[in-house]
């Protein structure tokens, strides 16, 4: 991302975001829909569920200096700046599908991440488990076309 976008927006945390991103993937398909067929609007959503994401992913950090382990952004600000994300993609999507059919649309799985902790009633086990279930059914309802 810019790093302008940051500073003046705050990165994705700014709803702001979602129509700059729409009018540069429309610009990229516009200029580019000859020679390219396969398209991803985010690589590695995912990383913006953990701390470090909030400079790599979702430009939530201005100035920082240093160490990528040393950030703390609360969930809050962390998950409204993947869900400005999740539906600038979803509108990208839709406008491919629309104008550029022969376009293949795709994704990076994005496995939310959950700290490893035990309580003693097996939580953390059973979120684990219900994620793993809930991509299988995924992956069943989309076929192996939907990877």
């Amino acid at each position: 991302m810019p790093y302008h976008l940051v500073e003046k927006y705050n990165g994705w945390a700014s709803r702001e975001l979602i129509g700059f991103f729409e009018k540069y993937c429309q610009t990229v398909f516009d200029r580019y829909q000859d020679k390219v067929e396969f398209w991803l609007t985010f690589n590695e959503i995912n990383c913006g569920t953990m701390d470090m994401g909030a400079m790599m992913e979702t430009g939530l950090i201005q100035g920082f200096e240093g160490p990528a382990s040393d950030i703390k952004i609360t969930a809050q600000q962390r998950y409204q700046a993947l869900h400005h994300q999740f539906v600038a993609s979803g509108r990208v999507v839709r406008y491919a599908h629309e104008h550029y059919p022969q376009f293949k649309m795709g994704n990076m799985d994005c496995f939310i991440h959950v700290d490893k902790y035990d309580d003693g009633t097996g939580t953390y086990e059973r979120r684990r488990k219900d994620s793993f279930v809930a991509y299988q059914k995924i992956i069943e309802s989309n076929g192996a076309e939907g990877l």
